[in-house]
Protein backbone atom coordinates (compact mmCIF):
# COMPACT_ATOMS: atom_id res chain seq x y z
CA UNK A 1 0.00 0.00 0.00
CA UNK A 2 1.30 3.40 -0.96
CA UNK A 3 -0.41 6.48 0.32
CA UNK A 4 1.38 9.75 0.82
CA UNK A 5 0.16 13.14 1.89
CA UNK A 6 1.88 16.47 1.68
CA UNK A 7 0.27 18.84 4.15
CA UNK A 8 0.38 22.56 3.66
CA UNK A 9 2.51 24.04 6.42
CA UNK A 10 -0.33 26.22 7.70
CA UNK A 11 -2.48 23.10 8.12
CA UNK A 12 0.01 21.35 10.40
CA UNK A 13 -0.50 23.94 13.13
CA UNK A 14 -4.25 23.36 13.12
CA UNK A 15 -4.11 19.59 12.77
CA UNK A 16 -1.58 19.00 15.54
CA UNK A 17 -1.94 22.25 17.50
CA UNK A 18 1.84 22.66 17.36
CA UNK A 19 3.58 25.53 15.54
CA UNK A 20 5.21 24.38 12.29
CA UNK A 21 8.47 25.92 13.52
CA UNK A 22 8.77 23.00 15.93
CA UNK A 23 9.16 20.67 12.95
CA UNK A 24 11.48 22.82 10.84
CA UNK A 25 14.24 20.77 9.24
CA UNK A 26 13.30 17.61 11.16
CA UNK A 27 11.93 14.26 10.04
CA UNK A 28 9.36 13.17 12.61
CA UNK A 29 7.33 10.03 13.23
CA UNK A 30 3.87 11.57 13.61
CA UNK A 31 2.71 8.68 15.80
CA UNK A 32 5.04 10.07 18.47
CA UNK A 33 3.40 13.50 18.18
CA UNK A 34 -0.20 12.31 18.23
CA UNK A 35 -1.31 8.70 18.79
CA UNK A 36 -4.33 9.18 16.49
CA UNK A 37 -1.90 8.96 13.55
CA UNK A 38 -1.14 5.37 14.52
CA UNK A 39 -4.82 4.49 14.39
CA UNK A 40 -5.26 6.38 11.10
CA UNK A 41 -2.29 4.54 9.61
CA UNK A 42 -3.86 1.16 10.45
CA UNK A 43 -7.27 2.18 9.11
CA UNK A 44 -5.64 3.33 5.85
CA UNK A 45 -3.84 -0.02 5.54
CA UNK A 46 -7.17 -1.85 5.80
CA UNK A 47 -8.64 -0.02 2.80
CA UNK A 48 -8.48 -1.83 -0.53
CA UNK A 49 -8.48 1.08 -2.98
CA UNK A 50 -6.81 4.43 -3.30
CA UNK A 51 -10.24 6.10 -3.40
CA UNK A 52 -11.21 4.48 -0.08
CA UNK A 53 -7.95 5.71 1.48
CA UNK A 54 -8.51 9.19 0.09
CA UNK A 55 -12.07 9.28 1.45
CA UNK A 56 -10.96 8.05 4.88
CA UNK A 57 -8.15 10.58 5.09
CA UNK A 58 -10.39 13.43 3.89
CA UNK A 59 -12.99 12.60 6.56
CA UNK A 60 -10.30 12.38 9.24
CA UNK A 61 -8.79 15.68 8.14
CA UNK A 62 -12.08 17.59 7.96
CA UNK A 63 -12.90 16.58 11.55
CA UNK A 64 -9.57 17.96 12.76
CA UNK A 65 -9.55 21.30 10.96
CA UNK A 66 -11.20 24.23 12.70
CA UNK A 67 -12.69 27.14 10.81
CA UNK A 68 -9.99 29.54 9.73
CA UNK A 69 -10.15 33.22 10.59
CA UNK A 70 -10.29 35.75 7.77
CA UNK A 71 -6.61 36.57 8.32
CA UNK A 72 -5.67 32.89 8.25
CA UNK A 73 -7.62 32.45 5.02
CA UNK A 74 -5.79 35.44 3.50
CA UNK A 75 -2.45 34.09 4.67
CA UNK A 76 -3.29 30.64 3.30
CA UNK A 77 -4.19 32.23 -0.05
CA UNK A 78 -0.82 33.94 -0.05
CA UNK A 79 1.06 30.75 0.89
CA UNK A 80 -0.66 28.71 -1.81
CA UNK A 81 0.31 31.22 -4.48
CA UNK A 82 -3.29 32.18 -5.20
CA UNK A 83 -2.54 35.86 -5.42
CA UNK A 84 -1.06 38.08 -8.10
CA UNK A 85 0.06 40.70 -5.60
CA UNK A 86 3.73 41.59 -5.37
CA UNK A 87 4.87 39.88 -2.21
CA UNK A 88 7.02 41.85 0.17
CA UNK A 89 7.08 42.19 3.94
CA UNK A 90 5.53 45.71 3.87
CA UNK A 91 2.80 44.64 1.41
CA UNK A 92 1.87 41.54 3.38
CA UNK A 93 1.98 43.43 6.70
CA UNK A 94 -0.40 46.02 5.30
CA UNK A 95 -2.62 43.42 3.63
CA UNK A 96 -3.04 41.38 6.83
CA UNK A 97 -2.90 44.33 9.26
CA UNK A 98 0.08 42.91 11.17
CA UNK A 99 3.27 44.68 12.15
CA UNK A 100 6.31 43.26 10.31
CA UNK A 101 7.54 41.67 13.56
CA UNK A 102 4.18 40.07 14.37
CA UNK A 103 3.93 38.89 10.76
CA UNK A 104 7.32 37.21 11.07
CA UNK A 105 6.17 35.42 14.23
CA UNK A 106 2.98 34.27 12.46
CA UNK A 107 4.95 33.00 9.48
CA UNK A 108 7.34 31.12 11.76
CA UNK A 109 4.43 29.59 13.64
CA UNK A 110 2.74 28.47 10.41
CA UNK A 111 5.72 27.57 8.23
CA UNK A 112 8.81 27.19 10.40
CA UNK A 113 10.39 30.08 8.47
CA UNK A 114 10.34 33.83 8.99
CA UNK A 115 8.61 36.09 6.45
CA UNK A 116 11.68 36.70 4.30
CA UNK A 117 12.59 33.00 4.17
CA UNK A 118 9.00 32.13 3.28
CA UNK A 119 8.96 34.68 0.46
CA UNK A 120 12.15 33.18 -0.97
CA UNK A 121 10.61 29.72 -0.67
CA UNK A 122 7.51 30.87 -2.56
CA UNK A 123 9.74 32.24 -5.33
CA UNK A 124 11.54 28.89 -5.43
CA UNK A 125 8.21 27.01 -5.69
CA UNK A 126 7.12 29.23 -8.56
CA UNK A 127 10.48 28.68 -10.28
CA UNK A 128 10.39 24.92 -9.88
CA UNK A 129 6.89 24.81 -11.38
CA UNK A 130 8.00 26.95 -14.32
CA UNK A 131 10.99 24.66 -14.87
CA UNK A 132 8.63 21.69 -15.01
CA UNK A 133 5.72 23.14 -16.94
CA UNK A 134 7.25 25.69 -19.32
CA UNK A 135 9.98 25.95 -21.89
CA UNK A 136 11.12 29.34 -20.60
CA UNK A 137 14.83 29.97 -20.33
CA UNK A 138 16.24 30.04 -16.81
CA UNK A 139 16.85 33.78 -17.22
CA UNK A 140 13.16 34.31 -18.01
CA UNK A 141 12.15 32.11 -15.08
CA UNK A 142 14.37 34.14 -12.73
CA UNK A 143 12.73 37.33 -14.00
CA UNK A 144 9.19 35.86 -13.81
CA UNK A 145 9.83 34.87 -10.18
CA UNK A 146 11.06 38.38 -9.34
CA UNK A 147 14.63 37.46 -8.45
CA UNK A 148 16.89 40.50 -8.57
CA UNK A 149 19.34 38.73 -10.91
CA UNK A 150 20.45 35.32 -12.16
CA UNK A 151 22.99 34.96 -9.36
CA UNK A 152 20.34 35.49 -6.68
CA UNK A 153 18.09 32.96 -8.44
CA UNK A 154 20.88 30.36 -8.57
CA UNK A 155 21.86 30.90 -4.93
CA UNK A 156 18.27 30.65 -3.68
CA UNK A 157 17.49 27.61 -5.82
CA UNK A 158 20.62 25.83 -4.62
CA UNK A 159 19.72 26.56 -1.00
CA UNK A 160 16.54 24.48 -1.42
CA UNK A 161 17.76 21.71 -3.75
CA UNK A 162 21.59 21.70 -3.53
CA UNK A 163 21.49 21.84 -7.34
CA UNK A 164 21.71 24.76 -9.73
CA UNK A 165 18.51 25.40 -11.71
CA UNK A 166 20.27 24.09 -14.85
CA UNK A 167 21.33 20.82 -13.19
CA UNK A 168 17.85 20.42 -11.73
CA UNK A 169 16.25 20.92 -15.16
CA UNK A 170 18.54 18.28 -16.64
CA UNK A 171 17.77 15.76 -13.87
CA UNK A 172 14.10 16.49 -13.19
CA UNK A 173 11.59 13.67 -13.08
CA UNK A 174 7.91 13.86 -13.98
CA UNK A 175 7.11 14.75 -10.37
CA UNK A 176 7.75 18.37 -9.38
CA UNK A 177 10.49 18.56 -6.77
CA UNK A 178 11.98 15.17 -7.61
CA UNK A 179 15.06 14.52 -9.70
CA UNK A 180 17.11 11.60 -10.88
CA UNK A 181 20.58 10.99 -9.55
CA UNK A 182 23.00 8.21 -10.34
CA UNK A 183 23.71 6.68 -6.93
CA UNK A 184 26.21 4.07 -8.13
Amino acid sequence: MLFGVVLHTAATKHIMDIPAGEFAKDCIDLTEVDTSFYSLWHHLAEKKSFQERTDLFSDWLIKRLPCMTTREQALNELLTLKTNKTLSVPNISEWLCYSPRHLSRKFYELTGMNTQQTLLYLKYLKAINLIHYSDLSLTHIAHACEFSDQSHFNKTFKSFTTLSPKKYRNRKSKIVGHYFENVR
